[in-house]
């Protein structure tokens, strides 16, 4: 299997730099792999199958990601009226979108409304007013935040008896809360008691006077580890609880990083090099074309891994850093790593990028690549187009998982790889 993975890696890397140096590329690019998408969507269903995935919309907001989520039946959450108006233009039906917003303004309460979404969040006494002036039929989850959250700005209720309080203004309003959102801060890893502040929860919920039909996990899931230790801990509230057992209650959860964090990686060139010496050491600075800014990633707990996408042969490493193109001393990308010995116009790629680094609204190149390695170019995903004379999308398809791809003829090529028509479903053998 590892060395199924290694020739995969290999692979990828020859096709970013065909892209790199074959076209004598001047910008950073994004290469992004849906497939990897759909393979972590299996992985989900297999280990987690009776919990619905709902994407995390602000994690990466790429069309394409849109729509091949959408095309595997996923559902979405949304924080904001941009991310809403989105999936609604992309015909996503409004059932499968829950509206989830620190802070519920009264525009966000009417266009939930104008939307028909159901179900909405909420945190504050504030929000449930806004709500039940604006739209009290509509179906609630109160945020809980991490009972040993330490962050002066945590989002959710920090605490049972600020939760309690919560759920009684909620029942003097007459409104209709129907769940309970576990809302965790970035960098919240303490799945070991994951199942019993939950359980915490839960026991308000239900002496407050609710019936328990949704239980919403999250976004807790980063990793393939975490998904194998959130299911041990499910299996432990499901087995707590006769809702769950009855079937009258259900969990979702909320998946951002997971499901599309490995499906992007970054290249950017090396623009500038200087070198900082002493008696004893030699500190290699590499400044390349894209800045810290458009790396949101920077500011998360996840580390930002630089590979030279060249191959050298030398193996001696030098201390490094790697800024972006300013001379402003905020834009330092990596403070301190080891690696070989670089030119100007090298390239470095960096994998993992596909989550909270704004593919589509940092203005780079996006070149999207199947699981063989070829290479179609930024376009929409469409359902209901005509691409040539002999392939045609009916208005009406309903096959899961079947995403077209615009067409291209023969003779259009990129690098070595041919430009051509891929039909996803086929494409990614699923």
């Amino acid at each position: 299997m590892r060395d199924l993975e290694i020739t995969a890696e290999n692979k990828m890397h020859d096709t970013i730099r065909n892209i790199a140096y074959d076209a004598d590329r001047k910008d950073a690019f994004f290469v992004s792999r849906p497939h990897e998408i759909i393979e972590k969507y299996n992985q989900w269903e297999n280990l987690l199958p009776d919990i619905q995935p709902h994407y995390v919309v602000k994690c990466n907001y790429d069309r394409q990601v849109l729509h091949t989520l959408k095309a595997l039946q996923s559902s979405f959450s949304c924080s904001s009226k941009t991310e809403v108006t989105k999936l609604m233009s992309m015909g996503v039906n409004a059932e499968r979108i829950i509206f989830s917003c620190p802070i519920m303004l009264s525009s966000h309460v009417k266009l939930a409304k104008s939307y028909k979404l159901s179900t909405i969040t909420f945190e504050t006494k504030a929000d449930l007013e806004k709500i039940h002036t604006i739209y009290p039929e509509a179906k609630l989850i109160i945020c809980a935040g991490p009972t040993d959250c330490k962050d002066e700005f945590k989002f959710g209720c920090g605490t049972i008896q600020e939760f309690f309080n919560l759920l009684q203004t909620a029942k003097s309003l007459g409104l209709d809360v129907i769940g309970i959102k576990f809302h965790t801060y970035s960098g919240y890893r303490n799945a070991n008691n994951f199942s019993q502040i939950i359980s915490t929860y839960m026991d308000s919920f239900i002496d407050a006077g609710f019936n328990l039909k949704l239980l919403d996990i999250g976004d807790t899931i980063l990793n393939e580890e975490d998904l194998f230790n959130i299911a041990v801990e499910v299996r432990c509230i499901t087995d707590m609880y006769e809702c769950f057992k009855k079937g009258t209650a259900k969990i979702i959860a909320e998946v951002g990083r997971f499901f599309v964090s490995s499906a992007y990686t970054l290249a950017c060139k090396i623009d500038d090099i200087r070198e900082l010496t002493n008696t004893t050491n030699i500190h290699r600075i590499y400044h390349i074309n894209h800045d810290k800014y458009n790396f949101s990633c920077v500011y998360s707990d996840v580390p930002i891994v630089p590979k030279p996408l060249k191959t050298h042969n030398n193996k001696t490493l030098y201390a490094s850093s790697i800024w972006g193109p300013s001379n402003n001393e905020e834009d330092q990308i990596v403070e301190n790593v080891n690696l070989p010995k670089m030119s100007m116009g090298d390239w470095i790629i960096f994998e993992n990028m596909g989550a909270y680094t704004s593919p589509e609204s940092s203005g780079l190149d996006i070149i999207y690549t199947d699981n063989e390695n070829n290479i179609y170019l930024d376009n929409p995903l469409m359902e209901t187009e005509q691409f040539s004379d002999d392939i045609t999308v009916p208005n009406n398809t309903s096959v899961r998982n079947m995403i077209i791809l615009p067409f291209y003829s023969d003779n259009m090529t990129a690098g070595n790889h041919r430009l051509k028509y891929i039909h996803l479903s086929d494409a990614f053998n699923y």
